[in-house]
């Protein structure tokens, strides 16, 4: 893949990838830092798409493993949160309070990768298990025993 398709690519791309990061991530200055790390990824190894999904989807799935990667790597929660308040315009409509959000970031940080990404899947995008299926290239069952498996890491961590 040359400069120009990779430009193509990003023109075509960078918006629906940008707004994945965004919503996982909360704030847009890790989403632009994730948009460049997933297509510069995928312009020094072009091979790890290998066409057995669209495009759209691989980089939907990129994405994800990208800002699920970067929640893990991240210190300083209010940082993170005073970024969040600082972008929110008056009048936006989150389905998540801030402690909420901050919640959901810390589990998803603190779960193993494969369980993470279904969690999200499945909670944050509202897919359903066929659908998270063929975005991750598995079956429909194992959609399933990892979603069971999320669930049970998710109580077993609970203070109650």
């Amino acid at each position: 893949m040359d400069q120009a398709e990779l430009a193509q690519l990003y023109r075509r791309h960078g918006p629906m990838v940008f707004r994945r990061a965004r919503q996982i991530l909360g704030n847009e200055a890790d989403a632009g830092e994730v948009v460049q790390d997933v297509f510069l990824s995928l312009f020094e190894k072009p091979a790890q798409f290998a066409g057995a999904s669209s495009l759209t989807t691989f980089l939907y799935s990129a994405t994800t493993h990208a800002c699920l990667n970067r929640l893990r790597n991240q210190r300083g929660r209010a940082k993170l949160n005073r970024a969040r308040e600082a972008e929110l315009a008056p009048g936006d409509t989150e389905p998540l309070t801030q402690e909420q959000l901050l919640m959901l970031q810390t589990t998803l940080r603190n779960m193993p990768p494969e369980l993470a990404h279904v969690a999200v899947y499945h909670f944050m995008d509202g897919l359903t298990q066929d659908e998270i299926a063929e975005v991750m290239s598995c079956s429909r069952r194992h959609v399933g025993n990892q979603l069971a498996r999320a669930l049970r890491w998710v109580e077993a961590r609970e203070v109650t």
